[in-house]
């Protein structure tokens, strides 16, 4: 084979690993995302303002205005109340005056459904294990 051959077939088969890793946007979540919700959450510093169980109560807590949502409480979220509007507010931050939370676009789409449906699992919200929108 020549060497352009092997450049070419190495492409393909990065191309194919990188696809075959990322899972459509559409699909159910699963236990095992939740989970890893959870282990993204706590590396993302969610929990300096939300609290280490999502209570809102973080260390930067106080200083914030309006407070962190807290996300046991079944009203937190009147909307958005889905994994896909979650990851969407997760992605573009909220303009909250005066203490807004940041945007973290940075962060994958997959990464953010799954900190999404943690965020929803914390509380037993429905859409938890989805990415449908609720009835």
């Amino acid at each position: 084979m020549t060497r352009l051959g092997w450049i070419a077939g190495s492409v393909v088969l990065a191309c194919c690993a990188a696809c075959a890793g990322s899972p459509p946007a559409d699909r159910d979540l699963t236990p095992a995302d939740i989970a890893m919700g959870k282990v993204l959450y706590d590396s993302n510093g969610c929990a300096a303002c939300h609290g280490r169980d999502g209570r809102g109560d973080g260390p930067l807590a106080p200083t914030l205005n309006p407070p962190p949502r807290d996300f046991m409480k079944a009203d937190s979220f009147t909307k958005p109340r889905t994994v896909v509007e979650i990851a969407e507010l997760i992605a573009r931050g909220t303009p909250s005056k005066p203490t807004p939370m940041p945007a973290f676009a940075h962060l994958d789409l997959e990464t953010r459904r799954r900190l999404a449906g943690y965020v929803l699992s914390i509380g037993g919200g429905p859409a938890a294990s989805t990415t449908r929108r609720d009835p």
